[in-house]
Parts: structure tokens; C-alpha cells; sequence
């Protein structure tokens, strides 16, 4: 029956037939590209997005230049004096044996004794220079050595290597004078005022280097 139903169709309106479905499948065709298309660049879009603004996260921005000046630099400097000072302990022997120490009439005798010795800079006087590459510090001299001489450790030995000890306080005070001359003529003091300055370059170094940014750090002594 279906066989004469065909052929009852007219051969007109079967190829029709035969371009309407045709046609059908070319527009679901081209609706299922379109989609796909649309797709696609949204998903492109969306993935740049995405990607653009992890690149701006990961930005890694430039540290700002520290602000520097003689003030800020001398502000941080200034509890740096006790630092950078060197300390010893000294004993000393003066052989007075040219008889020309007159302590209790003695003319020729020996004294010994124990001091401690301090050397080191008054930060407040240094001279500070800031500019955009470098930044310069100018030491002062070295203070004078503050010397404490232990008057209980002080003795005397005469040429017989017996015990004596000042009668009276003038006595005492040309021991102590004796004393703190010796030390100012000494190689040691040298040595303590080297170690002085080179105590007072790796300590301010410390202090500074991470303050100041891409700055030269120069310092300099007299």
C-alpha cells in the first residue's frame, strides 16, 4: 500500500520534498557551527581574562627608593656610640729604677697595676652627606681613652722586692698619673684605637646597608 501511495505523489513534489529536507539539515548544520563558534570565543575570552589578570597579580613592582636624609641617618646612628666602642683590661709593670718617679721618697722602685682601658667615637659629631647615589659619613677623631686605673691593685716592690704601699694621697695620685701615662704611650692603646675604627665600620655598616636603599655607603676616618 505505502509503495502506491509513492507512486500517487507526483514527481514534482517528491524532489521538493527531497530539497526541504535537504535544505532542514544544511540550517541545523550551520545553527550547530554558529554555536559551537559562540562557544569557543567565549571560552577564548574568558581564558585571556583569566590570564591577563593573573599576569597583573604577578606583577612584581619596583621596592619604592627609601627616603634618606642626614637627619634620618644620624637619628639612626646616634645609639650606636656605646656599640662601637673597644674595651681592654691592661696591667702594667713602671720600672722606676732611673729614680725619676719621687713616690714616698723612693728612687728606684717597681709598680705594678691594673687598668681598664675604653676608646671610641662621639657619633654626634659626625658629619653626615645624603644624596640620590650615596650616602657619606665622616668620622671624628676618636675620643680621648677614658683610663680607670684599680688604686687596690697598685703596688710597689723596692730593689729588695719588698712590699711598700703610699703614706698619703698625693702619693696615691702620682701612681694613678704614672699609671695612665704608661698606658697612653702603649702599642696596645694603638692596637685598641685600630680596633676601635674598624668596630665602628662593620657596625654602622649593619645599621645602615638596609636603609638606604641602592645608595654607596662610604665611611670615612680621620
Amino acid at each position: 500500500l505505502m509503495s502506491d501511495f509513492n507512486e500517487m505523489i507526483p514527481e514534482n513534489e517528491k524532489r521538493s520534498a527531497k530539497r526541504f529536507a535537504s535544505n532542514q539539515l544544511n540550517i541545523n548544520t550551520l545553527c550547530v557551527c554558529i554555536a559551537v563558534i559562540v562557544v569557543v570565543l567565549a571560552l577564548t575570552i574568558v581564558v585571556f581574562r583569566i590570564t591577563d589578570s593573573s599576569k597583573e597579580n604577578n606583577t612584581v613592582l619596583p621596592e619604592p627608593t627609601p627616603q634618606v636624609s642626614v637627619t634620618t641617618i644620624g637619628t639612626r646612628i646616634s645609639g650606636a656610640s656605646d656599640l662601637i666602642t673597644a674595651k681592654m683590661s691592661y696591667t702594667g709593670l713602671v720600672d722606676s729604677t732611673d729614680g725619676s718617679i719621687p713616690i714616698i721618697n723612693k728612687k728606684r722602685f717597681l709598680m705594678t697595676y691594673h687598668a681598664t682601658v675604653s676608646v671610641g667615637y662621639d657619633l654626634s659629631k659626625a658629619a653626615i652627606s645624603v644624596d640620590d647615589s650615596n650616602v657619606v659619613i665622616t668620622m671624628p677623631a676618636l675620643s680621648d681613652p677614658e683610663i680607670n686605673v684599680d688604686t687596690d691593685s697598685i703596688s710597689f716592690f723596692d730593689l729588695n722586692s719588698a712590699i711598700f704601699n703610699w703614706t698619703d694621697k698625693e702619693d696615691g695620685f702620682d701612681a694613678v698619673n704614672i699609671a695612665k701615662n704608661e698606658i697612653l704611650y702603649s702599642s696596645e692603646l694603638q692596637d685598641l684605637d685600630k680596633q676601635a675604627q674598624d668596630q665602628a665600620n662593620t657596625i654602622l655598616r649593619k645599621f645602615l646597608e638596609d636603609s638606604i636603599g641602592e645608595r654607596h655607603l662610604d665611611i670615612k676616618f680621620s
